[in-house]
């Protein structure tokens, strides 16, 4: 399986683009997250991470807020 991460700072922004461009590389089921503020957990790739097998793939948009 092929899982896709998206995620946004404000719940203002857009995630239509990131999920597009997963969709585009062959994602089968992506995962969202709408954050405001530092945050260190991420409820969305915790979850991602429990139904995550050998030989799954994890696709990430972008990472330029975690810590």
């Amino acid at each position: 399986m092929i899982f896709g991460y998206a995620s946004v700072s404000t719940e203002e922004q857009n995630l239509d683009m990131q999920i597009d461009a997963l969709q585009q590389y062959g994602v089968e089921r992506p995962c969202q997250e709408k954050m405001t503020g530092i945050k260190k957990d991420y409820p969305q790739i915790e979850e991602l991470l429990k139904v995550f097998r050998k030989g799954d793939k994890i696709v990430v948009y972008k990472i330029d807020r975690i810590s």
